[in-house]
């Protein structure tokens, strides 16, 4: 596990010199269903995709997982002008076809500034077609990675409260309208974090609780929506010893928030990487 400490001159040092040097390459995230199709269907399979864009803007490049379709896939696109809801025209076709369970990947495509602002507009999606759904089993819509909240992964950011009564998370999705609750999650007392994203790489945000136990460490309870399986992480300290801030993001670049705090009294940053631990 790669576990990293910043003091804060060094991260306005390498904030000063990442502006300076160049946008580094960034990565965009597809959580792909039956639910995102139009019309939807009720397919049980389910995808992930990353797509990347290089520093210059003039390429991305596609890498594709997908589980549990009903038929063999006979088509796989990135369709252009398709916000949520609509359907668009097929921009880039990956010439794939593959049985139910399967990766695509990686293949890159040239881009205009024209396509990737549409893309930063959330009006791609990838679709994965078969022989059963021709017209497309599973879809989802590009968009950039670790959107704040969006549970639902259609790119758009969902309503979400934690009942600490009993534990349990409410939620409220913006593609069906839907109220879903998930729970329980964590102790007594917990509080939540507020800017919650990806952990998993699904390309859907997980919900985490929070609590301090009598040795004054914060345990963060992690529900990961690609297992729905409770991850807990020892990280983080509340007074006496120093009161720390919640500072999840993507440090290492790899699509997945990181487990982090910054502590008030020092000025540093602790960071759990998640692409080595």
């Amino acid at each position: 596990m790669q576990r990293k400490i910043f003091s804060a001159l060094t991260i306005i040092l390498s904030a000063m010199m990442f502006s300076i040097t160049a946008a580094a390459q960034q990565k965009f995230s597809v959580y792909l269903n039956g639910r995102q199709e139009v019309p939807a269907n009720n397919s049980t399979g389910s995808g992930t995709c990353f797509v990347t864009i290089n520093a210059t803007e003039t390429q991305v490049a596609v890498e594709c997982n997908y589980r549990s379709l009903s038929s063999s896939v006979v088509g796989a696109h990135i369709h252009e002008n398709g916000p949520v809801g609509v359907n668009g025209p097929i921009l880039f076709n990956f010439n794939y076809t593959g049985g139910v369970t399967g990766s695509i990947g990686p293949l890159t495509f040239a881009t205009t500034p024209a396509q990737v602002a549409d893309m930063r507009a959330n009006k791609w999606y990838i679709n994965i077609h078969t022989s059963n759904f021709t017209g497309g089993e599973i879809r989802g819509q590009v968009k950039r990675a670790n959107a704040s909240a969006d549970y639902d992964g259609d790119g758009r950011t969902d309503l979400v409260v934690y009942r600490q009564s009993d534990l349990t998370f409410h939620t409220l999705g913006s593609l069906e309208n839907d109220h879903t609750v998930m729970g329980p999650v964590g102790r007594g007392g917990d509080g939540i974090v507020n800017n919650m994203g990806d952990f998993d790489g699904d390309g859907k945000a997980d919900r985490v609780a929070w609590n301090v136990d009598g040795n004054n460490v914060i345990t963060w309870f992690i529900l990961q929506s690609e297992t729905n399986s409770i991850r807990t992480v020892d990280w983080g300290q509340f007074p006496p010893t120093g009161t720390d801030a919640f500072v999840p993001s993507d440090y290492d670049g790899d699509g997945k928030l990181d487990v982090a705090v910054y502590r008030r009294s020092n000025g540093v940053w602790y960071i759990i990487e998640s692409s080595t631990g």
